[in-house]
């Protein structure tokens, strides 16, 4: 029972998420590729250049390491949320539309409003 609640929390983190889950994964897989890449680059320069490769490859980690940090923020965020309360801009909309429609006296479906409209004109 553990299992699947586990699974089941993994899964609906991931749904929420699942942008933020990738762009960290792929930012610890370039992570990776950068340290293996610039190590390479610095066995093979002699002189001054290796200062600049060795702040190119930490500018490039630091800035790898924050988005990675904003996007885990960003996922315990949406984890942090209780499964069914989700807020979007849509919903407020919809709520403001349908109040506006229940505060109407008389409520026609739209084939009332036709056969009103043809009982009119006879």
């Amino acid at each position: 029972m553990f299992k699947f609640a586990k699974y089941y929390v993994l899964v609906n983190i991931y749904k929420r998420a699942r942008v933020s889950v990738l762009l960290v994964l792929v930012s610890l897989i370039l992570m990776l590729i950068t340290s293996l890449v610039f190590a390479d680059f610095m066995t093979m320069e002699n002189g001054g250049g290796k200062r600049v490769l060795i702040t190119v490859k930490w500018f490039i980690l630091f800035t790898l390491l924050s988005l990675m940090v904003y996007h885990f923020r960003k996922i315990f965020r949406s984890a942090s949320r209780p499964f069914g309360i989700t807020e979007s801009k849509a919903e407020i909309v919809v709520n403001k539309k349908r109040e506006r429609l229940m505060a109407k006296d008389n409520l026609h479906r739209r084939s009332d409003l036709v056969l009103e409209k043809y009982r009119r004109t006879r």
